[in-house]
């Protein structure tokens, strides 16, 4: 792909097509004409006033899409930075962090959905890492909501013995996206664990995989350009060894779209939970997930995340260790801080938060 590494994929376990009960229930269409209804891609506006080519692009269809299957490798429209401002504003506040957002975004998929709106597939690289990510726009090019996929790259993770021992066995982790009706879409995550061997340095499948399991993650897109979180189903064949059950529900906060604040009180339930507690005493993956999530919140809701913060107050307020540690630990700086609380609309909630981080900002001031 033009903008981050180009990976060929040299051997792909065969996925599964589609999830058991998918979203919705109205059918897949093609490209049509008419007001509010599916437009050919040549005729969404704001990406082509902003100068996008959307021939350099795929449009999304009810196939699964991935920007790593080899025939989409070079199907990829890399964005200029006034293009990625625009897109990419309501998603990422580009004075947070500056040092360390500088990424290489890339528009790798469209689809036109009912409404006027569209549904965009994004790709962010940092070096040799990145995400994909979902956003839906209006008529205006207005990001309406926003989620993230994690990573469709194909990871491949030799297993080991016992006694730490690489052994030809692997498990091979994979993401695509696929529509489901005019207005659905899914997300699906495939793990395999299959026999491995190495050519070129390169780990590569070497027989049928004992076991799958896709994990698939429906949305559906509403009348005011909402993602709605609908259902996860989850497949599989043989015996797949679960996932630990920590990962599997800091991941699950970490695919909610960004219009559901529903998601501060289930982190807040989440990291006082007693399991999640210990894992923290023992400096495990929790802290570091708890902290990728305010991050996120803070980054992409900062008025709704302060506005939380001044209506829980006291011993149910969990999170308050963690946004603290946001500006303590310099994942956002005191300086944005002060001007995304000088922008709260409600006077009381202002003081009462200007009153919280009054300590903090003095001691990241010396």
């Amino acid at each position: 792909m033009k903008t981050f590494i180009s990976f060929v994929l040299l051997s792909v376990v065969p996925l599964l097509v589609s999830c058991n009960g998918v979203a919705g229930s109205s059918t897949v269409t093609g490209q049509s004409a008419g007001a509010g209804g599916v437009q050919d891609r040549a005729e969404i506006p704001f990406l082509k006033k902003l100068g996008v080519d959307l021939d350099q692009v795929t449009w999304l269809t009810d196939k699964p899409f991935s920007p790593f299957d080899k025939e989409n490798e070079e199907k990829v429209f890399s964005f200029s930075g006034t293009q990625q401002k625009a897109l990419l504003e309501g998603a990422l506040h580009y004075d947070l962090g500056e040092d360390n957002k500088e990424g290489s975004y890339c528009l790798t998929a469209v689809r036109q959905l009912p409404g006027d709106y569209t549904l965009a597939v994004l790709h962010v690289a940092f070096g040799d890492v990145g995400d994909d990510q979902l956003a839906v726009y209006d008529s205006e090019g207005r990001m309406t909501d926003f989620v993230q996929a994690g990573s469709w790259f194909p990871s491949k993770v030799r297993d080991q013995d016992a006694t730490g021992q690489p052994v030809d066995m692997m498990t091979m982790t994979q993401g695509h996206v696929r529509m489901t009706g005019d207005s659905d879409f899914e997300v699906v995550t495939t793990r395999s664990y299959l026999p491995c061997k190495e050519v070129d340095y390169e780990l590569q499948p070497a027989g049928d995989a004992e076991w799958t399991e896709e994990r698939c993650i429906q949305y559906s897109v509403d009348d005011v350009g909402h993602i709605l979180y609908v259902d996860t189903k989850v497949r599989s064949t043989g015996s797949p060894t679960p996932l630990p059950q920590l990962q599997t529900d800091f991941g699950t906060l970490y695919c909610q779209p960004m219009s559901d604040l529903t998601r501060f009180d289930r982190l807040n339930d989440l990291v006082a939970r007693a399991d999640v507690v210990s894992d923290m005493a023992q400096d495990g993956e929790s802290s570091h997930s708890a902290m990728r999530l305010m991050s996120e919140f803070y980054e992409k809701t900062p008025q709704e995340l302060l506005a939380w913060m001044a209506a829980n107050k006291g011993s149910r307020n969990h999170l308050l260790p963690f946004f603290k540690n946001l500006f303590d630990d310099g994942w956002v700086s005191t300086e944005v801080l002060a001007k995304n609380i000088g922008m709260m609309k409600d006077a009381a909630a202002r003081k009462y938060v200007e009153r919280l981080t009054a300590p903090w900002m003095q001691n990241n001031d010396e």
